[in-house]
């Protein structure tokens, strides 16, 4: 299956989940530094093989970050994807959360895997995300998966 076709279902579960966007981190609930395949699913959703990078679906956009180490092989594998790099480090460069705010009305709901993340990135997203006006909401099965 193509990365936009993954995109789109991805999109249609969030339609029926609520959210305006969900986010891929890497990461495993154990906090592995590699993480198993199974937990992998910023590669199996963007096709991106690097070992840092995070993901950000929307109803209308996707986007992922990437560090210098990473801007060939993510322009190379993501090309057509639909998916736009973000280029961490790099002057007007949008954070995830700058390009959220972008993305989604305010009221907005950003969706994540709270086994994706730590109680301290949870609770920094969270208040992150409410002081541009969006709301964080943990979601149970992983519309990844």
């Amino acid at each position: 299956m193509k990365t936009q076709q993954k995109l789109q279902l991805i999109r249609e579960r969030l339609k029926v989940l609520r959210v305006h966007a969900f986010l891929i981190p890497n990461a495993d609930p154990h906090g592995s530094e590699y993480v198993p395949e199974y937990w992998n699913r910023r590669k199996i959703v963007s096709g991106f093989t690097g070992s840092m990078a995070e993901v950000c679906v929307s109803l209308s956009g996707a986007a992922i970050w990437v560090d210098s180490r990473y801007f060939l092989q993510a322009e190379r594998e993501l090309a057509g994807s639909g998916i736009k790099m973000q280029k961490l480090g790099i002057p007007g460069t949008p954070s995830l959360i700058g390009w959220l705010s972008s993305q989604l009305p305010r009221g907005g709901k950003v969706g994540v895997d709270p086994q994706t993340v730590t109680k301290e990135r949870y609770s920094h997203l969270q208040h992150e995300l409410a002081e541009v006006g969006l709301t964080l909401i943990p979601i149970a099965r992983n519309p990844v998966d």
